[in-house]
C-alpha cells in the first residue's frame, strides 16, 4: 500500500512537471480572438455584482450575450474573479487555465486507477500496469499539442472547465460506488466508524450530483455526462440492483438543464416552439443533415490529430459536405462504424481478451458520446475547432494506452513499452512547446491561419485587424480586400476596409466600403457609427448625428456611438446633448476613460471647471494619459 502511494506521488510530480513543461510559454501569451468580445470588451465580466443579481445584467448586454451568461454562468464567474483579481493582465488568466488542465489531468490519472478497482477489472492481469496506464493516459492527454486551443485559448476555459466538473463529477461517483460495499461497511468495527464511513460515503454521491450540475452551467458539452455515468455503471459495476438504479436518477435531472437554458420560457406557445427549434441550432441556418455528413468527416480529422498533430490551425477552411453518397463522407462512415463496433465487440467478447478490453470499450464509447452535441444534428455556425476535441480525448488516450499495453502484452517487455511512451510524451510535448509559439501574438496566430488555410475569408480578415492595431495600415488594408474577394458579401471585412480607408486619410473610400457593408447588413450598427465617424471629422456633424442615430437604435447599448454621438453634438456647441450622451456610454460602461475625457472637455469649455477637473481626474486613474494632462492644466487655470 504505501509503495502504491509513493508511486502515485511520483507520477503526479512527473504529471506537474509536464504540463508546466509543455504550457511554460503561455504565460505572456495576450488575449486573442473572442477574448476581446468575452472577456475584455463585457461589462459582465467586469461587474461581479451582476454574478448575484443575474437579472441587472439584462440592462448592460444585448438579449444574446444575456443568455450567453445565463447558460454558462460559471465560466462568465471565473472570468469576473479573474478580473477582479489580475484586470486585463493575461497572465493571471492562464494561470487559472493552465490550472484547471492539470487538474483534468490528474482525473484522467485518477479515472484509470480507480477503473482497476471496479469489480470487472480488479482481476484483469493488468492490474499490475494499473498505474503505468492511468500515468501515460493522463500524460498523452496533459501534453498533447491539439489541447492547446483549449488551454492557452483564455475563452476556451469554459471547455476545460467543463470537462474539470464533468470528470470530477465521475470521480467521484466511482469513489462513491466502490465504497458502497456491504464488505466495506461490515469491515467497521463499531457503529460510530459505520456512521463515518457512511457519511463520508454520501458526501462523495452528493459531490459528484453537484458536480453534474456545475458542469451543465458552464458548458453545454456537458449534456452527455448522466450518459456516461450509467455507461460506467454497467461497465466496470455488476448488475445493480433496482435500488441502487435509483442513485442514478440525480443525473439524468441534470439533463434538462442544457435545453432549457437555451429556451426563454416568458414567451407564447408559438414562440417557445421557435426557441425549442433554435435551442439546436447555433448561429445557423445549414440543413441539419449537411452538418452531420459533414461531422463523419470532421470526426475522422479529429482522430488524425490525435495520431498525428500536424497542421493545426485555429480555423479551418473546412468544406461543407451534402451528400451521404459522397465518396469522402462514405468511408469516413464506415471507418467511424468500424471503431465503434469494435467498442461494441470488446464488451462482449472480452473474456477472449482480458477484462481491460472494457477499459479500451468505454474509451471508444466515451470518445463518440462526449462529441455529440457538438459532432451530430445540432448544426454550429464553425463545424470543426480543436478545442472540442479536449474532452472526447480523455477516452481516446485511455483506450489508446489500455489498447497498447495489450496487443504488446507478451511480445515486447514492459519496460520497453514504458520507455516507448515516454519518449512519445517527451516528443508531444515540444510539440505543444512549439504550437504554443504560434499563440505569442495575434499577428503569428493569424499568419498561421492563413497559411494553412488560404481561403478562409476570416482569417484573412483578422490578420487585417492585427495588422491594424500595431498601425500596419496598408497591409491591413490588403488583408481585408483579400477577405472581400473570396467571399464578396462579407459585411465585417467592407467595414474594417473602410476603417483603414478612414485612417489613411481616404474618406470618401471609406465612406463607399461602410456603405457597402450597411447594404448587405442593415444591422450593422458598427458600421453606422463608423460612417458617423467619417462625417463628424468632416465636420457634417448633422450628418453625423444621423448615423450616429441609427447605430443606437440598432443598439442601445452601443457606448461608442454614445461617446461619438457626444463629440458631434459638441462640435454644433450643443454641451448639454453632449454631456447626456457621455453621461449614457459612462453609465454603460463605468470604466470607458475616453468618454470622462470628452466630459470633462464639454464641462471645460461650459467654464464648469469643477465637473472638468473631477472627470480628467476620473480618466487619469483609468491610465488616460490624456486626462492627465488636462487635468493639470485646468487645475493650473483655476489656480
Amino acid at each position: 500500500m504505501l509503495k502504491n502511494k509513493y508511486k502515485t506521488l511520483v507520477h503526479i510530480i512527473l504529471i506537474s512537471i509536464f504540463c508546466l513543461l509543455a504550457y511554460a510559454n503561455t504565460f505572456d501569451v495576450p488575449f486573442q480572438f473572442d477574448d476581446n468580445v468575452f472577456i475584455l470588451s463585457n461589462p459582465l465580466v467586469k461587474n461581479l455584482n451582476f454574478f448575484f443579481e443575474p437579472a441587472k445584467a439584462k440592462d448592460v448586454v444585448p438579449e444574446k450575450a444575456y443568455n450567453g451568461f445565463q447558460r454558462r454562468y460559471i465560466g462568465y464567474l471565473t472570468f469576473a474573479l479573474n478580473y477582479k483579481l489580475s484586470g486585463t493582465d493575461a497572465a493571471g488568466y492562464h494561470v487559472f487555465n493552465l490550472s484547471v488542465h492539470f487538474i483534468n489531468a490528474l482525473l484522467v490519472y485518477f479515472l484509470v486507477i480507480f477503473s482497476f478497482e471496479t469489480p470487472h477489472l480488479k482481476e484483469s492481469s493488468f492490474k499490475s500496469s494499473a498505474n503505468n496506464i492511468a500515468l501515460f493516459s493522463s500524460l498523452f492527454f496533459a501534453c498533447h499539442p491539439v489541447q492547446t486551443q483549449a488551454v492557452t485559448y483564455i475563452w476556451q476555459r469554459v471547455t476545460s472547465l467543463a470537462s474539470m466538473f464533468y470528470l470530477l463529477s465521475l470521480v467521484l461517483y466511482i469513489r462513491w460506488r466502490l465504497s458502497y460495499k456491504d464488505t466495506e461497511y461490515r469491515s467497521q468495527n463499531t457503529e460510530e466508524k459505520r456512521n463515518v464511513f457512511h457519511i463520508k460515503s454520501m458526501l462523495c454521491y452528493l459531490s459528484s450530483v453537484i458536480c453534474a450540475i456545475l458542469a451543465m452551467k458552464t458548458k453545454e458539452i456537458s449534456f452527455t455526462l448522466p450518459v456516461v455515468i450509467m455507461l460506467y455503471e454497467f461497465l466496470f459495476f455488476n448488475r445493480p440492483s433496482p435500488g441502487r438504479i435509483l442513485y442514478l436518477i440525480p443525473f439524468l435531472l441534470t439533463m434538462p438543464i442544457v435545453p432549457l437554458d437555451r429556451i426563454t420560457a416568458d414567451k407564447p406557445f408559438e414562440e417557445l416552439i421557435g426557441d425549442v427549434a433554435g435551442a439546436t441550432r447555433v448561429q445557423t441556418d445549414m440543413p441539419r443533415l449537411d452538418y452531420m455528413f459533414t461531422q463523419f468527416r470532421v470526426i475522422v480529422t479529429y482522430i488524425r490529430l490525435i495520431f498525428l498533430p500536424i497542421n493545426q490551425t485555429l480555423d479551418y477552411d473546412y468544406p461543407v459536405y451534402r451528400s451521404f453518397f459522397d465518396l469522402r463522407v462514405l468511408a469516413s462512415f464506415f471507418f467511424l462504424l468500424l471503431i465503434f463496433s469494435t467498442g461494441i465487440f470488446l464488451v462482449y467478447r472480452h473474456k477472449k481478451f482480458d477484462a481491460v478490453s472494457r477499459l479500451i470499450a468505454f474509451g471508444i464509447f466515451w470518445f463518440f458520446i462526449t462529441l455529440s452535441v457538438e459532432s451530430s444534428i445540432i448544426p454550429i455556425v464553425d463545424v470543426i475547432f480543436e478545442h472540442r476535441l479536449y474532452l472526447p480525448s480523455v477516452g481516446a488516450f485511455a483506450a489508446i494506452i489500455a489498447a497498447v499495453f495489450l496487443l504488446l502484452r507478451g511480445s515486447i517487455e514492459k519496460s520497453k513499452i514504458i520507455l516507448t511512451l515516454g519518449i512519445v510524451v517527451i516528443i508531444l510535448t515540444i510539440g505543444t512547446y512549439m504550437r504554443n509559439n504560434i499563440w505569442q501574438n495575434e499577428i503569428s496566430l493569424w499568419e498561421d491561419v492563413v497559411s494553412k488555410s488560404p481561403n478562409n475569408a476570416r482569417g484573412y480578415n483578422n490578420l487585417g485587424l492585427a495588422y491594424s492595431r500595431v498601425n500596419l495600415l496598408v497591409k491591413a488594408l490588403d488583408m481585408f480586400t483579400g477577405a472581400v474577394e473570396l467571399k464578396p458579401d462579407y459585411a465585417e471585412a467592407y467595414n474594417n476596409r473602410g476603417v483603414m480607408y478612414g485612417g489613411i486619410g481616404q474618406p470618401e473610400k471609406a465612406i463607399v466600403e461602410f456603405g457597402r457593408a450597411i447594404k448587405l447588413k442593415p444591422d450593422y450598427a458598427e458600421a453606422y457609427n463608423h460612417l458617423g465617424a467619417i462625417y463628424g471629422r468632416a465636420g457634417r456633424f448633422e450628418r453625423a448625428v444621423k448615423e450616429f442615430d441609427t447605430a443606437i437604435k440598432l443598439n442601445l447599448r452601443y457606448t461608442e456611438a454614445y461617446n461619438n454621438r457626444g463629440l458631434a453634438y459638441m462640435g454644433m456647441i450643443r454641451h448639454e446633448k453632449a454631456i447626456e450622451d457621455f453621461n449614457r456610454a459612462i453609465t454603460l460602461n463605468p470604466g470607458y476613460a475616453t468618454a470622462y475625457v470628452n466630459r470633462g472637455s464639454a464641462y471645460a469649455e461650459m467654464k464648469k471647471n469643477d465637473g472638468a477637473l473631477s472627470d480628467f481626474k476620473k480618466a487619469c486613474e483609468l491610465g488616460r494619459q490624456e486626462g492627465c494632462g488636462a487635468y493639470r492644466l485646468v487645475l493650473e487655470k483655476r489656480n
